[in-house]
């Protein structure tokens, strides 16, 4: 067989095995099944997805984090079955901080509702919170239900090209994660550490855009 023929036969078969199902791999639908009836079918996944997402799903994950001792660290990869800022209202009926910092890309009108109670029954005393200019400016619904629940609270907003996801509880625990405040059925990543100069770094940074 010569070599432009060996080659040619090689390829065929890489790509031949490009479309048989392999494990841990999400199969790729053929582009020529009809739009409407993959999105009708989507829909109903996603549904159901949703039907896991459960704040209890969070307490395990919480209890390895607010147990964290001084100079230790976690790392968690989640499957997306619970919104990061219900970990984040249980973390604070743990440790109960005086100033909570977040920075994220988007959250939701129950998140927003989550915090303003957070913040009234005390286990926030303090909120700085940086989120994406980009979402406020196409999300204006939602940044008015935030920027209204933050009149008469100790909660300050800024706004800023941020894509960062972090969150800073004023005891020296520091989350880093790929997760949003709002409901995700993404699997998401997240780093835990109790270190006061890591938290001290991300406080600086952030602080230059929070007044």
């Amino acid at each position: 067989m010569s070599k432009k023929k060996q080659s040619q036969t090689t390829l065929a078969e890489s790509l031949s095995r490009l479309s048989r199902p392999r494990d841990f791999a999400f199969e790729v639908a053929p582009r020529h099944i009809v739009r409407k009836v993959y999105d009708a079918l989507n829909a109903r996944k996603r549904a159901a997805r949703r039907m896991l997402i459960k704040a209890e799903n969070a307490r395990t994950l919480c209890l390895a984090i607010s147990d964290l001792e001084p100079g230790s660290q976690l790392h968690a990869v989640t499957p997306g079955n619970f919104v990061f800022c219900e970990l984040l209202i249980q973390l604070c009926t743990a440790i109960k901080p005086k100033k909570l910092t977040l920075a994220t890309l988007s959250l939701s009108v129950g998140n927003v509702d989550a915090l303003k109670l957070a913040i009234d029954d005390g286990r926030i005393r303090q909120l700085d919170f940086l989120i994406s200019d980009y979402f406020a400016n196409v999300n204006k619904p939602i940044m008015g239900a935030m920027e209204q629940a933050a009149i008469g609270r100790k909660w300050k907003i800024a706004k800023a090209r941020n894509h960062a996801k972090v969150a800073l509880f004023d005891c020296g625990l520091v989350i880093e994660t790929s997760a949003n405040l709002r409901s995700s059925d993404n699997i998401e990543q997240i780093t835990a550490v109790h270190d006061v100069e890591l938290y001290d770094f991300h406080r600086e940074w952030i602080a230059k855009l929070i007044p």
